[in-house]
């Protein structure tokens, strides 16, 4: 993967999005065309224009803590 299309850091700040204690936050992430956006409990959290990869790998991973994934889906846009 090219390093033009990683997203790093948070837009408004995911701590201010967290829900509750015990319940799952829900991420959307959306990738058309050359943006991409980065959905956390239905508020944008971060955009990315110029994504270069039109097709490849993509991963999820955290930053310095543990993190769990449930219910991972990928579906194509129209």
């Amino acid at each position: 993967m090219s390093r033009d299309a990683v997203i790093c850091e948070p837009g408004n700040g995911p701590a201010n999005c967290h829900c509750t204690f015990g319940d799952w936050d829900r991420y959307e992430i959306t990738s058309k065309d050359a943006k991409v956006t980065v959905m956390l409990n239905g508020k944008l959290v971060n955009e990315g224009f110029d994504a270069k990869p039109a097709h490849g790998n993509m991963g999820l991973q955290s930053e310095g803590w543990k993190v769990h994934y449930r219910n991972v889906a990928i579906k194509e846009l129209p």
